[in-house]
């Protein structure tokens, strides 16, 4: 089924439709008699499973998807009811969910998320009626502004941005109303008695929300590859079961009494974290595992697993591109992988005749292998996701995941014993709630010092990856079709090691790992140039508000080399990013100097100040940049190739020609030059720039061999 939906996701209902007339047809040959596949399982297993994915593939897009995205691209008059909780965003900006009652004046029942200021989200409630006047509506899109799918995991299929919303009146309050409030009371408390990123990483483990974490923890976290510790998981549930399990052992409750219990507390889990869907989902998989003795069945954690990602999946076939879920089951899968583990390995220990030594030896190899088989199975999502493969990870799930499940199971019973209105268990709860600072700074301070050392990650090409996987995935499936399983098995691990050695071993080298990225950003011109592990980050004249600050080094072996703000840039948020990066050479100009001492940044010791600078990426790259009153360029010579980035009003772009000669790629970013240049191969025109007009665009068209802009294309990278 996963492999199913995998499909759909790529080629969409072209691919649905045919699958499921083809498994269907496999099906009927199957029962019929003369053919004699009775004995064969796994073929109507298959036909079954391709059968339902199909099914509810295409149910879930006729009934949600499509009819939704026909409001896509208008402004519209939206009353719905909110359903859940605002979320800040930054600091102007709010979100929250809305499950329309009408669009216009069409009866029409959706979710889409709003986005509007904190300052009107503040005055919201949930289950609050609204009206949005010339909301306009939109569907998140992805780097190729095409219909970006992974919204659709959560059930949201459309997007909208509303100035002003009006509350018309509060809804009936439901059961889920109450969850959400009781969720809501339970952040409010932990922010009193810790700090916002004690409090963040609290909630982030609790409920997986991260909104109070800052950009360095969640980067520490990161790139020390315990990520999944952040995205509540199988692992989380099966922790808190593990501990209910081992003190209801202690009173000598019988196994279906136990397993009542946790599944007791799961469901008021579940209630506490208002059904977050990451809760919800790691919580069915655990459900599913508790609830085998009651069916007289052996509990196979294996078979529960895909029975759980089974019912996921025909309820929402999209929810395989969520992160949470791909972390939940994989971290699941690596649980019950540690408890064979843990098997072979504690067999020697049996014959041991000390019981306490035997009890301490099965802890501590549960512990280890939990930790470092959880870390290990939900290390290749991180490293898909994130681009980098955190060389770390294994040894910092051995040191961080006990820690902080401790710290979550100590802040979850300091937040109950908090709400006791007691006054002599006051000194009480604010003990508890400072072993929970000490443990959450504990986990903070690893994650800090995994993620510190030079090489804790490094850059991978994820294509590589995703193709390594594709093959193991086919061999699990096709391996009995096979007669020489052990020839093509040493194949298959040939391939896949060829795979990875590639993904790895590329990006570390600049001939193969250098990329030109011009940034999909407003008001200005943002690009990158990595070569390697160098980085070199431009920015001529973007709002600060719109510059790109997420993609300054992905992994900590990368080194910022230069740092260029030009004298249109603002400067405002730069100051965290070089103390974040330590860029070796910030170059400036003198007026964006004078912005940094009017906002009091300092500016690094190793900043130059200068109009005009000549800089040497290695023996292949060359840099220089050019910074006049009225104009802003520089320009790159990568290996044979020219570049020429600018942005400002020059008229007469022929004679900037005539003097470095006519480059390869050309990046613009201002007015319409009077004299149009030479033809050059590629033109990129950057985002908000007065050149996209239909009449400008058919004249630049007429000097270029391929014509992009970031408006159409989004982020534009071109490889070198």
């Amino acid at each position: 089924m996963l492999l199913s939906c995998a499909v759909f996701m790529i080629y969409g209902t072209n691919a649905a439709i045919p699958l499921l007339v083809l498994s269907a047809s496999v099906f009927v040959l199957y029962l019929i008699k003369p053919l004699g596949l009775r004995k064969k399982l796994v073929i109507p297993t298959i036909c079954i499973s391709i059968l339902l994915s199909s099914l509810s593939f295409i149910c879930y897009n006729e009934a949600k998807v499509k009819p939704a995205l026909d409001y896509a691209g208008y402004e519209s008059h939206i009353t719905g009811k909110v359903i859940d909780v605002p979320t800040a965003i930054n600091d102007t900006t709010s979100s929250l969910t809305v499950k329309t009652h009408r669009i216009d004046e069409n009866r029409f029942t959706t979710k889409i998320t709003v986005y509007t200021s904190r300052e009107v989200a503040e005055s919201i409630e949930p289950f609050d009626f609204i009206s949005l006047e010339d909301a306009f509506i939109t569907v998140a899109l992805n780097e190729n502004n095409d219909v970006s799918i992974n919204t659709f995991s959560d059930n949201t299929v459309l997007e909208a941005d509303a100035q002003s919303v009006d509350i018309l009146y509060s809804c009936e309050k439901t059961p889920y109303y109450y969850c959400l409030k009781l969720r809501q009371i339970l952040c409010e408390q932990t922010d009193k008695y810790l700090l916002e990123n004690e409090s963040g990483l609290l909630l982030g483990m609790l409920f997986g929300d991260k909104a109070q974490l800052d950009y360095e923890t969640t980067a520490n976290f990161r790139n020390a590859g315990i990520s999944h510790l952040l995205a509540v998981s199988g692992l989380h549930t099966s922790l808190w079961c593990g501990v209910i399990i081992a003190l209801l052992k202690l009173l000598r409750i019988k196994e279906k009494a136990r397993n009542i219990i946790c599944i007791l507390f799961l469901g008021g889990f579940c209630i506490i974290s208002a059904f977050t869907p990451s809760v919800l989902r790691a919580s069915l998989m655990t459900l599913v595992m508790l609830s085998a003795p009651f069916f007289s069945r052996r509990q196979d954690s294996l078979n529960s697993l895909g029975l759980a990602v089974a019912v996921l999946l025909l309820n929402n076939p999209y929810i395989i591109l969520s992160l949470s879920f791909q972390l939940s089951a994989s971290a699941t899968l690596g649980v019950i992988f540690s408890q064979h583990a843990v098997r072979k390995i504690t067999f020697p220990i049996k014959e041991s005749k000390s019981n306490v030594f035997k009890r301490f030896a099965n802890y501590l190899c549960e512990s280890v292998a939990v930790s470092f088989f959880a870390g290990l199975f939900t290390l290749p999502f991180s490293t898909i996701y994130f681009g980098v493969f955190s060389l770390v990870a294994p040894f910092a799930n051995l040191v961080c995941v006990k820690p902080a499940f401790w710290s979550m199971l100590s802040g979850f019973f300091s937040t109950i014993f908090s709400f006791i209105p007691l006054q002599s268990l006051k000194p009480v709860v604010i003990f508890l709630f400072d072993i929970t600072a000490f443990l959450l700074n504990g986990v903070m301070a690893l994650a800090k010092l995994c993620s510190g050392f030079k090489f804790s990650t490094i850059p991978v090409y994820k294509e590589s990856l995703i193709l390594s996987a594709i093959i193991i995935s086919l061999f699990f499936v096709f391996r009995r079709l096979f007669k020489k399983k052990k020839t093509v098995t040493k194949a298959v691990a040939v391939l896949c090691s060829a795979c990875a050695v590639t993904s790895f071993v590329l990006p570390l080298t600049p001939k193969y790992g250098t990329e030109l990225t011009v940034y999909d950003v407003g008001n200005g011109l943002n690009f990158s140039l990595r070569s390697g592990l160098d980085l070199c980050y431009f920015n001529c004249g973007a709002d600060e508000t719109d510059a790109d600050t997420s993609d300054f080094c992905v992994a900590t072996s990368q080194t910022l080399n230069l740092l260029y703000i030009s004298r249109y840039g603002k400067c405002n948020t730069y100051s965290e990013d070089m103390l974040m990066h330590s860029p070796e050479t910030t170059v400036t100009t003198d007026y964006v100097k004078s912005a940094f001492l009017r906002n009091d940044i300092a500016l690094p010791e190793n900043t130059i100040i200068t109009d005009e600078i000549n800089y040497q990426l290695n023996n292949k790259i060359n840099i220089q940049t050019f910074n006049t009153y009225r104009n802003n360029y520089v320009i790159m010579n990568v290996y044979s190739e020219k570049i020429l980035a600018f942005s400002g009003s020059e008229k007469k772009l022929s004679e900037l020609f005539d003097s470095i000669g006519t480059p390869d790629i050309l990046i613009l970013y201002g007015d319409l030059p009077e004299e149009l240049p030479k033809k050059v191969s590629t033109l990129i025109i950057s985002k908000d720039s007065t050149l996209i007009t239909d009449t400008n665009a058919k004249k630049l068209k007429q000097f270029c061999d391929e014509y992009l802009t970031t408006c159409e294309k989004g982020d534009i990278s071109w490889h070198f």
